[in-house]
């Protein structure tokens, strides 16, 4: 009876392992897929209601991207936003900084004048003000697709430059609080269908 137990016991936390393994399982559509290849950056997680998942994929330049997102049903609706990162520079004010300035006497001419030791005549001193400028980095994001708003449930693209993007998967909130898988699928294919392929 004891090894029945024990027995018991182990099958179910294999089960319960298996279950929480989010990449074994598929909700996603077939006809969502069409002919791109999903094997290097798809990413699966297991997630909660009222959770937002943010992922950051590399699309390379040459090539067309099929990017959506699927979920298990006890999630709901779960939508999902392409999302542009764009990095600035912008000159800033730093500081303004007082330095004396030496004045020397000159000639009619405009020409300074020189003591017995070569050194030039001085007369004074005034104060400038040195402005100090510096660089700040400003951030900013611009959406390209929202799942709400789109004819197609995928986002499309043909990459001219290679960049990075934000994929923003929305696990909308419930009244009980449920967990479940989401899928987001980064699907490539050559522009080109000559060119070199592993």
């Amino acid at each position: 009876m004891r090894s029945y137990i024990i027995f018991l016991f182990l099958i179910l936390g294999v089960l319960t392992v298996r279950a929480q393994r989010c990449d074994d399982k598929d909700f996603c559509d077939k006809d969502l897929y069409g002919e791109y290849d999903y094997r290097s950056q798809s990413n699966y997680a297991q997630v909660y209601t009222g959770d937002t998942v943010r992922v950051k994929v590399v699309v390379y330049s040459g090539q067309n991207y099929r990017i959506f997102t699927c979920a298990e049903r006890r999630l709901k609706d779960v939508f999902f936003r392409v999302i542009y990162p764009e990095k600035r520079f912008k000159r800033a004010f730093k500081e303004i900084k007082k330095k004396q300035v030496p004045i020397y006497e000159k000639d009619k001419d405009g020409n300074f004048l020189y003591d017995e030791n070569g050194d030039r005549i001085k007369t004074g001193t005034i104060f400038a003000n040195d402005t100090v400028w510096g660089r700040d980095l400003v951030t900013s994001e611009s959406v390209v697709y929202d799942s709400r708003e789109a004819e197609e449930p995928y986002w499309e693209a043909s990459i001219h430059k290679t960049r990075l993007i934000i994929i923003e998967s929305i696990i909308p909130p419930f009244r009980k609080k449920r967990n479940g898988c989401i899928q987001i699928m980064v699907g490539r294919k050559y522009k080109n269908a000559s060119q070199f392929r592993r």
